[in-house]
């Protein structure tokens, strides 16, 4: 079994064992690979490259030192990975009702930036080259992170917990949105997203997407939860989005007033769009390329409406039916970012 040490972890909500981990911090693009410097060769003398993690992939949370390998050890928790720009980012969760995982928990929290991180890889493809005047390992692909562990010591560099929060409400939502978010992914096929949720009332609103687009839908679904999960309730009601989440009912919006919702929608969409793309860029960051996705084919549907509407080049004109069922299709794209 290969391991690497972690590059930093931020415990990211006290109250639920959640800790968000920055591994492989200098990630490079292969066309720069000759220009780049030391700091990108780890203590193993490899260099990864981006892309060679797969974003989504569940690891396990191993007890101290890889414990977890060995007989009577088991794991102390679970995770997700991704990259983002040149880091691997890995959000764990740790099994705070195990006694060892609460324990190390809080060994973690303790140490701070003394702690240290490891991940084992498996299924590594790999070539050689010279960096920085070395001969080093070039990692292409990282077929499977099979699981992550605090360790004494590790092999990446400056390897350390960043820093340590107590639950506020700001981790609540994150980490309440992240429950919902699992809790909408087991649930629906497609893409699932959480439009808004109310922790007092119980109830939580998703938009619903097939992976092709072809038909997305906002469900509202009452939801429990605890520390670890949450539940969602097995009524679903459609709801369409104006100023508030209203049950949809026999009888439409009049035309004109779905247009005038739809355009706010698109108008308050541009702006947190904007606002988003900046502050990412500030970070050094890009956006999730699944959400640009999405973007890319918003725009490919105002195009659609845009043909719609034009002045036409014969007598023939577009049915009204199918230019609601256009609109309908644009205001819930617009509404799943």
């Amino acid at each position: 079994m290969q391991t690497k040490a972690l590059s930093g972890a931020r415990v990211k909500d006290a109250t639920l064992g959640i800790v968000e981990v920055v591994f492989a911090s200098h990630l490079v693009d292969e066309a720069v690979l000759k220009s780049v410097g030391p700091e990108v060769i780890d203590k193993d003398g490899d260099v990864t490259l981006k892309g060679a993690f797969t974003d989504g992939q569940e690891i396990v949370l191993s007890a101290y030192g890889h414990a977890s390998w060995n007989p009577g050890a088991p794991p102390i928790g679970k995770g997700v990975i991704r990259e983002e720009g040149s880091e691997a980012v890995a959000t764990l969760q740790f099994f705070m009702d195990i006694p060892g995982a609460a324990d190390t928990f809080k060994a973690v929290q303790g140490l701070g930036d003394l702690q240290e991180w490891s991940y084992s890889l498996h299924q590594v493809q790999s070539t050689r080259a010279t960096v920085a005047g070395k001969g080093v390992r070039v990692l292409q692909k990282v077929g499977l992170v099979k699981e992550v562990s605090p360790v004494l010591m590790g092999a990446g560099v400056q390897t350390r917990t960043l820093s340590t929060k107590q639950a506020d409400t700001k981790q609540l939502d994150s980490s309440l949105r992240r429950l919902l978010r699992a809790a909408g992914r087991a649930r629906w096929t497609g893409w699932s997203y959480v439009e808004n949720y109310d922790l007092d009332e119980g109830f939580a609103v998703f938009t619903i997407e097939s992976y092709d687009g072809s038909l997305a839908r906002l469900v509202q679904v009452d939801f429990t939860r605890t520390d670890t999960a949450v539940t969602l309730g097995d009524v679903e009601v459609e709801v369409h989005e104006t100023e508030v989440y209203l049950p949809k009912s026999g009888e439409r919006l009049q035309f004109s007033e779905h247009v005038a919702a739809v355009v706010a929608d698109v108008d308050a969409l541009t702006v947190r769009a904007s606002e988003v793309v900046a502050l990412r860029a500030e970070k050094g960051k890009s956006i999730n390329p699944a959400v640009v996705e999405q973007l890319r084919h918003l725009a490919s549907r105002m195009d659609d409406i845009k043909a719609l509407v034009a002045e036409p080049t014969n007598d023939i004109q577009p049915p009204l039916a199918e230019l609601q069922h256009e609109l309908l299709r644009f205001a819930s794209l617009a509404q799943g970012v």
